[in-house]
């Protein structure tokens, strides 16, 4: 593929996908990687499509994953906030329940 032709089907990806949607740098840049694997042919190509869709998913974990830790924080000081205003024994004796 020439590199003429990697620019014109880089320019045509972008145009289309900005009337769609914004994407980030790393959406456009795997947007592209798409676009250029879908001109080879052969094995290569489906074991690159599987990798890139691998990536996503493991993507998507990691930040499920994120949210997660996240929102256990928050309700750890949530919790450690209220033990502390409404319980006023809490910071000075070693035995309470709550």
């Amino acid at each position: 593929m020439t590199q003429a032709r990697v620019v014109l089907v880089w320019n045509e990806l972008i145009c289309m996908r900005e009337v769609e949607q914004p994407m980030s740098k790393r959406q456009k840049q795997t947007a592209f990687l798409r676009t250029l694997i879908l001109h080879g042919d052969g094995e290569m190509r489906a074991q690159l499509q599987g990798r890139i869709k691998q990536a996503e998913r493991d993507e998507l974990c990691v930040w499920r994953a994120l949210w997660l830790v996240s929102l256990l924080a928050v309700l750890s000081c949530v919790g450690i906030c209220y033990s502390a205003v409404l319980i006023p024994e809490f910071f000075r004796s070693s035995s309470h329940f709550v």
